[in-house]
Order: structure tokens, then sequence, then C-alpha cells
């Protein structure tokens, strides 16, 4: 082989390499990258702050340093794009506001001698988030930020939401939620390439004292939230997140069957299978079996037979913790359904018999 056949050969061999050593580089040339773990959720806070990523409803304001004769305000359209002087318009969705600071220099620095500038956001797009998991009502849930300059122009007046939001516009959590392992996943740009994160949380402590000890974390728009599961219902959670006003004050559920007084019951969270029967006037004394119906947290029915006894300990297997949604039915029995049928047979000639006797008083 001559030489240049061996150059050839060793430059087809140093790029195979490097194309093996860097898979990254390959990754960022799809829309979204697999997700990659940040075990230390510090590290992942750290990087967010500087990676707010830009999209259409954002409000922002461009100063020149040197000509501040074209400061600017435009809000992002529908399309991604903002106006801009001179310039016309270009794309910012998908951009980090370092990245955009960049782009704008470039583009400013072909007819400005200075075009060095800054780049502030005056009012947060509304942020989508999806809560998944062991939460009342998984979905995508619209939460409000906001940043807006005040009179100072020097001081914003800032609020934005956190996981506990998050977490309470759902519904709150479940009996089974488990809060020591809450995944949130969040979209990263580099250079409008968009790829995923993800880290966890430990809800525990900050349900029970309510001190922000960086766990409840400011979320994003594009978030994903999602609450595991445990293998034992955790009573003392849901007491500590009543406290916390995490959860709804009350809940919805509903007695029928062969109950005194059945229907549709708003009942105090945290409420117990005996104490919706006793509120529901308590069962008939000729009834059948008990049957309770959920629906789970991934769409399932459970449907189960209680044993009921008005003395079971609470939260145990016959007289559970309620939730919203929770269906108690009372069956009847062939005693019940025979006493029923004598009673709609005899009604008239009671109602009859009583007249008699009204009217013989007389």
């Amino acid at each position: 082989m001559n030489k240049s056949g061996i150059f050839k050969k060793n430059i087809f061999l140093t790029l195979i390499i490097s194309l093996i050593n860097s898979p990254i580089n390959l990754i960022y040339n799809s829309s979204f990258a697999k997700e990659q773990n940040l075990e230390k959720k510090e590290q992942f806070i750290e990087e967010i702050k500087s990676q707010y990523i830009l999209g259409p409803g954002d409000l922002l304001s461009i100063k020149f340093l040197y000509l501040p004769e074209l400061n600017f305000q435009s809000r992002v359209g529908p399309d991604g794009f903002i106006l801009l002087p001179r310039i016309d318009e270009i794309k910012v969705e998908n951009l980090t506001l370092s990245y955009l600071k960049e782009k704008l220099e470039e583009k400013f620095g072909e007819f400005l001698r200075f075009p060095d500038l800054n780049i502030e956001i005056l009012e947060y797009r509304p942020i989508k988030v999806f809560i998944n998991g062991e939460v009342a009502e998984r979905g995508i849930y619209t939460l409000q930020g906001n940043s807006l300059l005040g009179n100072n122009t020097n001081q914003k007046n800032f609020s934005s939401p956190k996981i506990y939001d998050a977490i309470k516009a759902a519904g709150g959590i479940r009996a089974f939620s488990d809060l020591s392992k809450i995944k949130v996943v969040r979209n990263f740009s580099d250079q409008g390439k968009i790829y995923l994160k993800y880290t966890f949380l430990d809800f525990r402590n900050f349900l029970k004292t309510g001190i922000d000890d960086n766990q409840n974390i400011r979320v994003y728009d594009g978030d994903t939230i999602e609450i595991g599961k445990s293998d034992i219902s955790l009573t003392n959670q849901l007491i500590d997140a009543n406290k916390l006003n995490i959860n709804p004050k009350t809940i919805n559920v509903y007695v029928t069957g062969r109950v005194r007084e059945g229907g549709n019951l708003n009942l105090p969270r945290g409420a117990t299978l005996n104490q919706a029967v006793a509120i529901a006037g308590g069962p008939k004394p000729i009834r059948g079996k008990l049957e309770f119906f959920r629906i789970s947290s991934d769409g399932q029915i459970i449907r189960r037979t209680i044993k009921y006894n008005n003395n079971s300990s609470i939260d145990n297997l016959h007289n559970p913790i309620l939730e919203s949604g929770d269906i108690i039915r009372f069956h009847p029995n062939i005693v019940s359904n025979t006493t029923e049928i004598l009673g709609d047979i005899t009604s008239p000639f009671v109602s009859i018999f009583a007249l008699q006797n009204l009217f013989s008083q007389d």
C-alpha cells in the first residue's frame, strides 16, 4: 500500500474513533436526547439557573450598554420569533438568555461598533407541567408564573410556582404516594437543541415541617413530575399533607344500597369508611355484603368486598381512609329484598288502616 493509501486509512480510523468517543455529539443531532440523571440535586438546581429556555409568551427587555436609544421590549410570539429594530425578526424559542445574547450581539455587530447588550425577562409565560403517578388527578396543569419590574427598575417583584404548587394543582397526594423519591424531568438547551435531564427529590421533611430545604424547587415550563407509589398506606403522610394545605380540605364519596340516608357525601379529608357509613345514617339491620370501589392512579377500578365492622381500627383493610370518588355499597340480601317487596305491597293497606284508626278516635 502506498503512502497516500496509508494516510487516508489513518484519517478514516481517526474519524471512527472520534465518533465512538463522542456519543453526545450524535445525541444533539436529534430533537431530544435520552434522559441524563443528575444524582446531585444541587447540580440540577445550579444548572437550571442559567438554563431558562425561552418560549412563546415571554416578554423580553433588551438594553444596549452604550446606545440606550436602541433599547426595546418584545414578546415572544406564538411562532417563537421576536421583532428587532433594523433586523426584522429572529427565532428565540428554545434558546437560553446567554445564547440569545451572543446571537443578538453578533447580529447588531454587523452595523454597530459596540453592540454590547443585556437581556432581561420582564414577564414569564404561563408554566405547563405534566404531573404523573400517585396524585389525585394526573394530567397537564398550567401554573402562572410572574415576574414584573416594579417602580424601581433595579428591583424585580418575582414569584414562581414550585413543586408544592404543582402537586396541589393535581389535587394533592394519595394514601400510597411515595414522596421520598419524586422524579423531576426537565428540558435543557444547547444552542437551541433540547435534551432532558432528571433528578430525584425527597419531599417528606418539607411536608412535615413546611421548611423549604431545597427540595421544594422551582418548576419550569415543560417539566414532568412523577410521584412514586408506596407498598403500604401512609396515614401520617396524609395528616401532614392536610396540615400543609397541599390536599383539598374535603372529599366526595358516594354511599348507596342498604343504608338509611345514602347519596353523595362531602366529608373531611382523612375520613374513613366507617365514618362515611355513620354519616349516611348507618346500615340497615337487614343487609348483604359491603362492596368498596376505587379508581387507582393508573385508571384501574379496584373492587373488593369488605367485612363491615363499626369497631374496626382506622386505615386497616376493612376501614380504609377514603379518597374522592370512592363508592361504598351495601348489597341487599334475600330477606331484605322480600321485606321491601312486602312493604311495597302492604303500604297502601297500612295507610288505609291508619286513616280508619285516626277517624275512629272521634
